[in-house]
């Protein structure tokens, strides 16, 4: 061995017993520290491991973390580097950092490197981590929240929402504490986990909680296709639903419950949306109707169009949509001519989409594309068909005999399709019989009701043979009349004198008459007797 490599192995050696002696064993707590909106500053420890050995350290002092879109969030780093015999503590302090420009829920971190002044292999590392969560300063106190979902859609259910369904979100709240937690304000949206915001965003009013108690609270909302994006997925969106406490501070009392949702992007879909009728309407009009129809689907569609329909109304109108892109939509404007006679107090007009080989688009499940929205009809605007089935016989109780009650039974059923008052009148029958009764004399009668009038008629005494009258119901719009020929028997024979019989003795002007018979038969003795006596 020359000289030379024996210089070398010695310069080797002096270097590593250097560097042995140089490093100094320290720990730094915590590793890893995070940042949510709500945190001011946070801290790391320095601590020396060896007292005989001053402990000096490179900090950087700055440390920068990068979020959506190229923006850079800065933190500031001081604390003593020089001279650390025990342990040195380090303050990290965000810079005014802008937490809106990082998505929530997700993470985003950068690594501060601690080095040993003098040995470049003695590192530490201290992990930074800006988390952007729905509770800011993450899920603090006694609040609980649940969430139930009813789609009130046809296409879609809990899990999957289609745009323009109605969506219905029952929100639970519990206080879990042993205190009462007053105004607790309920903040949801539909968040897009793709893009980092709110599609949708809105809170409730606030409620007071007891403690070991629950509140309810409810709330509805529906997608705009507008709010969408070509490039969103049908699994980009997320329901989030947070409850915390306005008098506490959300620091103090905060939950959330966050709900995986897709919204719907099937292959081939046109749906009709933001339709503009008027709720109320009058028979006869002609109403302006109006529709937006977008292409929620993955596909260009041409030639499509829409059919809006109503039987009951005599609706069926094609209207041509024409080409749509995806997410693109297209205004229609087109008029309803309503009938004069409509019965019903509501309708409910359909609207398909339709596409260039005539078939009704439906979603990848095999849910047909129709849209519904319902007309109330005011009421008395329309002209309602009436009408009336009379029937007229002879009661069974009628004598039919001339001087005796003639009993007629009218049935009748109302045959239109409202509400209708009739009124009852007999005619043709003053030259041989006068009116005694009619009960009732008007009658009301809903749609496919039915009623009996009864009508009494005394024939005069001197009637016999067949005798024509008219039963007549009279109504808004029209008139039932039948004719009956009643068969009046012949009052009986008597005594022969003005028609008197004896079987009119027991009733009626018979009887007044056989008392005068009698008084002038008790004259006409009286005056014979008191003659002969007079004579004699």
């Amino acid at each position: 061995m020359n000289k030379y490599s024996k210089l070398f192995i010695a310069v080797l050696m002096i270097v590593f017993l250097f560097g042995f002696a140089s490093a100094v064993a320290y720990t730094v707590s915590p590793s890893a520290i995070t940042f949510t909106p709500a945190t001011n500053n946070s801290t790391f420890t320095i601590s020396n491991s060896n007292s005989s050995t001053l402990l000096n350290v490179n900090v950087p002092s700055q440390l920068q973390i990068t979020g959506e879109n190229g923006y850079i969030a800065v933190f500031s780093i001081s604390g003593t580097q020089t001279n650390i015999n025990s342990s040195s503590i380090f303050t990290v302090t965000p810079q005014n950092v802008d937490f809106s420009r990082f998505s929530l829920e997700k993470t985003y971190s950068a690594d501060i490197i601690i080095s040993e002044v003098g040995s470049s292999t003695n590192n530490k590392t201290v992990k930074v981590e800006l988390n952007r969560q729905f509770c800011e300063a993450g899920i603090r106190g006694d609040l609980e929240v649940d969430i139930d979902v009813t789609n009130n859609g046809d296409l879609g259910d809990e899990d999957n929402f289609y745009p323009f369904e109605e969506i219905e979100v029952e929100v639970t709240v519990d206080n879990n504490g042993n205190n009462d937690i007053d105004d607790v304000i309920v903040s949801w949206g539909l968040y897009n986990k793709r893009t980092g915001e709110f599609i949708i965003d809105d809170e409730e009013k606030s409620v007071d909680i007891n403690n070991d108690d629950q509140e309810t609270v409810t709330f509805t909302f529906t997608i705009d296709p507008a709010d969408l994006d070509a490039d969103d997925t049908r699994d980009d969106f997320a329901l989030i639903v947070k409850a915390f406490s306005d008098d506490e501070g959300e620091e103090n009392q905060c939950d959330f419950f966050r709900k995986d949702v897709t919204v719907a992007r099937d292959d081939h879909l046109l749906i009709v949306g933001d339709i503009e009728i008027p709720s109320e309407v009058q028979c006869g009009e002609t109403i302006t109707a109006r529709a937006k129809v977008w292409n929620i689907g993955d596909d260009d569609e041409r030639d499509t169009y829409m059919i809006v329909s109503n039987s009951k109304l005599g609706l069926n109108k094609r209207i041509d949509v024409g080409d749509l892109d995806i997410l693109e939509d297209k205004r229609l404007s087109f008029d309803i001519i309503l009938p004069k006679n409509l019965t019903d107090k509501s309708y409910t007009i359909e609207f398909k989409t339709y596409n260039k080989d005539d078939d009704i688009f439906e979603n990848d499940d095999g849910d047909e594309s129709i849209s519904r929205e319902t007309i109330t009809i005011a009421d008395g605007t329309c002209d309602l068909p009436k009408s009336v089935n009379l029937i007229v016989v002879l009661s069974e109780d009628s004598a039919s005999k001339a001087g005796s009650d003639l009993i007629v039974k009218a049935t009748l059923r109302n045959t239109g399709s409202s509400d209708t008052i009739y009124q009852i009148e007999p005619t043709g029958y003053e030259s041989w019989a006068s009116l005694k009764n009619i009960q009732p004399t008007s009658l009301s009668l809903k749609a496919g009701e039915s009623k009996d009038v009864l009508i009494t008629l005394l024939p005069n005494t001197d009637v016999e043979g067949a005798q024509e009258f008219t039963v007549k119901a009279t109504y808004a719009g029209g008139e039932a009349t039948k004719r009956l020929v009643a068969e009046i028997e012949p009052s009986s024979g008597g005594f022969g004198l003005t028609g008197f019989s004896i079987s009119n003795l027991a009733s009626g002007s018979g009887f007044i008459w056989a008392i005068a018979l009698i008084n002038v038969i008790l004259v006409i003795i009286i005056i014979v007797i008191a003659v002969r006596i007079a004579r004699k």
